[in-house]
């Protein structure tokens, strides 16, 4: 058996940011992951001649991810995502409204539809989050917009910030993306997500933190003394444990009730994605696309960003709400027809992926949940399912901060006067 002031299974965002703070504090921390790789689902692949993400990804500037990131000069250089975005209505491709002039030329709006939306987008610009964070994301619409395709924008705008359109998502949760997003936009990493992964990985080694890959925990259990930690390397004993690991996955290793409540109330977000290599996109202009009627996100990430190479473009297609791999990516074909005609003649390679894990849980489940078990003292839990005060990375940023802040505030109160 060996020891260590603080252990943490799993080598995410959550785990590596746990590690780092952790590390900062001259605190005693060793990380294992049971891949070899790190990262977690911040793994990227090669499509065509790009180091792509699996999927679309993005960091809002505005979140807690961009504000610890920068706090730990890790932040990534790439490019933020603006202009060239076009909604889908039937047959009909046209920019989204954004600014007074583009609400005047689309023809996604009737002249009545635009007048409704120029009245009460403020509503959504200004509306405090946390007044409806219990508010289903549906009855907020609904109750809020009266025309069917104002709703259909707003439904839109819902699936772009939170991956998710589900009726019963909180609408404090979209509202709070969506105003980040207004606010200070998205960033698209150079590099990806795994070159991010990879230098919170060297960044936290450099000060101390303790990387061990390929190691299995096969069980977590509860002493008077801290904690025992089973796994295939001899096992470890800990004061404390942070499980930066799926809900269920933390479940199965302690048996412990509140993690089997925690568990069953959480709902994961899936999409299907192409990521598709294209030598040049056949309408340059539209560079983001999304459907009003049909959930599907059409992203051109290496107009913002670098992937090691300027040679052609990539496109990540989405479907937000997948049912049939072989539908699905004739959907997602056919939603690239729409946007970009004969884009076949320029496919260089694709990929695609029937159901690729994106969060978790969706916002929010109905029980709260805290980066703290309340039934197992000195455990804690970190990931994007975890807390209320933020979703995706974000959520994988701020529970890691959460559980980090407890143990070092236990830390110094159980230090010894002298």
């Amino acid at each position: 058996m060996q020891y260590t002031n603080t252990l943490i299974i799993g080598a995410g965002f959550s785990g590596l940011v746990a590690l780092n703070l952790l590390a900062d504090a001259d605190h005693d921390v060793v990380l294992l992951e049971k891949s070899a790789h790190l990262g977690g689902r911040a793994q990227g692949h090669v499509v065509g001649d790009f180091l792509a993400n699996i999927g679309p990804r993005a960091i809002y500037r505005g979140g807690v991810a961009f504000r610890l990131l920068n706090e730990l000069d890790c932040l990534p250089t790439g490019g933020i995502a603006k202009g060239g975005s076009y909604g889908v209505l039937g047959d009909v491709v046209d920019v989204l409204p954004a600014d007074p002039l583009t609400l005047i030329k689309t023809r996604l709006l009737d002249m009545a539809d635009k007048i409704e939306l120029a009245q009460k987008i403020g509503i959504a610009k200004n509306t405090a989050p946390e007044s409806v964070m219990d508010v289903a994301l549906a009855d907020w619409i609904d109750s809020t917009f009266r025309r069917p395709h104002v709703r259909l924008l707003m439904r839109l705008l819902a699936r772009l910030n939170t991956y998710s359109g589900h009726a019963g998502n909180s609408a404090g949760a979209f509202l709070r993306q969506f105003q980040m997003a207004l606010d200070k936009g998205v960033l698209y990493a150079d590099g990806g997500w795994q070159a991010l992964a990879e230098k919170l990985a060297s960044r936290a080694r450099s000060n101390g933190g303790k990387i061990h890959t390929g190691v299995h925990v096969l069980g977590v259990e509860r002493q008077a003394e801290g904690f025992i930690i089973h796994s295939d390397d001899g096992g470890w004993t800990a004061n404390q444990v942070i499980m930066a690991i799926p809900p269920k996955t933390a479940y199965d290793l302690t048996g412990d009730d509140t993690l089997r409540r925690w568990s069953q109330s959480v709902e994961p977000v899936e999409i299907a994605c192409l990521d598709v290599a294209l030598t040049a996109l056949p309408h340059p202009k539209r560079l983001l696309a999304f459907g009003m009627e049909k959930p599907y996100y059409l992203s051109t990430h290496s107009a913002f960003a670098d992937f090691g190479t300027k040679n052609g473009v990539l496109v990540h297609v989405a479907h937000y709400e997948p049912t049939n791999a072989q539908a699905d990516k004739l959907a997602l074909e056919g939603f690239l027809d729409t946007v970009q005609p004969n884009w076949r003649k320029n496919r260089i390679t694709s990929k695609f992926m029937p159901k690729m894990r994106v969060a978790q849980a969706r916002p929010y489940p109905s029980e709260r949940i805290t980066a703290h078990i309340p039934t197992l003292d000195g455990a804690y839990v970190a990931g994007d399912w975890v807390g209320r005060d933020a979703i995706l990375l974000d959520a994988c940023f701020s529970s890691a901060e959460s559980a980090v802040g407890d143990i070092l505030e236990n830390v110094v109160r159980l230090q010894p006067h002298p």
